[in-house]
């Protein structure tokens, strides 16, 4: 059984040698050190067909619920800003994994831009979340994962048995 703290290297693992290669996308550089990953994300990628280079977010969880975790406050005792303030990569590649088997259940591919560009008016009707789980005291907005495909601002990755 994958622990909670291993499941974001497990879906780091799973996206670099599985998924990414499947869809045909090159991991170019891995992003190690805590100051690229805030900015940039894990991983610099290329996509084979085009030759487009994309910086792109892993971010992974135990299937929950329908929605998107965007981290706002890392940790409300230091006022640490969560990642979604920093994180200027093109995507967040996000996976669920089934509690019981650890198996991939699905993958999400979220364009923050396009997050970014949603009006007031749709992001305030989102439920505010706080979890002590992980990186300290958490502040965290519950995207609804179909909002965001009908938006535009997200695509379930089809077609491959995980």
């Amino acid at each position: 059984m994958v622990n909670h703290c291993d499941i974001g290297k497990k879906f780091e693992h799973d996206l670099k040698f599985k998924i990414l290669p499947r869809l045909k996308r090159k991991v170019l550089l891995h992003h190690k050190d805590r100051l690229s990953q805030r900015s940039l994300g894990d991983f610099q990628i290329e996509v084979i067909e085009s030759g487009q280079v994309k910086e792109i977010d892993a971010k992974a969880e135990w299937l929950a619920s329908g929605n998107f975790p965007i981290e706002i406050m890392q940790d409300w005792k230091t006022c640490d800003h969560g990642w979604y303030l920093h994180l200027f990569s093109h995507e967040v590649w996000y996976g669920r994994y089934d509690r019981q088997s650890a198996k991939l259940v699905d993958v999400h591919v979220i364009d923050l831009q396009q997050v970014r560009r949603l009006p007031v008016e749709t992001t305030k009707q989102w439920r505010v979340a706080r979890t002590t789980k992980g990186q300290g005291d958490t502040i965290l907005v519950l995207a609804p994962l179909d909002e965001l495909i009908a938006k535009g601002c997200a695509e379930e990755v089809q077609g491959y048995e995980w």
